[in-house]
């Protein structure tokens, strides 16, 4: 598990585990509305150090269960076995939901059909909401993502043009 700290300016540093208390300061809602208020009372509450985002790999037997791709955050279970398969977190979008309430389990076996999505807290930083749905096909509870500039449709978080809407 590689998952750096990154700092407001995109400099990694040296620690392996991000502070979770050091990554909520930095990601903020009030500070900019794409950041999701649900993940940092999501965070607050049940976060660890070391917590990072992951992709459920393609062919993954629990693809049928949470769907392609399906994104998780948390950590290996057990951070001292290395033969440890189990997994400690929530799928993303439920905490994006359900923010506090969505629960923190342990998911049987569930690690090592992961892959750990590199430098996500850093994207998440630089691009809100927009790190976890960048082909901008999900509508956020905020009307306010998508916006006609010039006749085109772009995104106003991370100012990319948006076919379809």
């Amino acid at each position: 598990m590689n998952c750096e700290q990154v700092s407001k300016e995109g400099a990694a540093v040296t620690s392996a585990a991000q502070p979770i208390r050091a990554l909520v300061k930095q990601i903020d809602p009030a500070s900019w509305d794409a950041y999701s208020s649900n993940l940092v009372k999501w965070l607050k509450a049940n976060g660890r150090d070391g917590d990072c985002v992951f992709r459920l790999r393609a062919g993954a037997k629990l693809e049928r269960v949470y769907g392609s791709g399906a994104m998780f955050v948390g950590q290996k279970f057990s951070l001292d076995d290395a033969t440890d398969t189990d997994f400690s977190g929530a799928l993303l979008m439920g905490t994006l939901s359900f923010g506090r309430d969505a629960p923190r389990h342990c998911h049987a076996g569930l690690f090592a059909q992961l892959q750990e999505i590199e430098g996500f807290w850093q994207q998440y930083i630089d691009r809100g909401r927009c790190a976890i749905d960048t082909d901008h096909r999900v509508m956020f509870r905020e009307n306010n993502r998508i916006v006609s500039r010039d006749g085109k449709s772009v995104c106003a978080w991370c100012s990319a043009e948006v076919a379809g809407h």
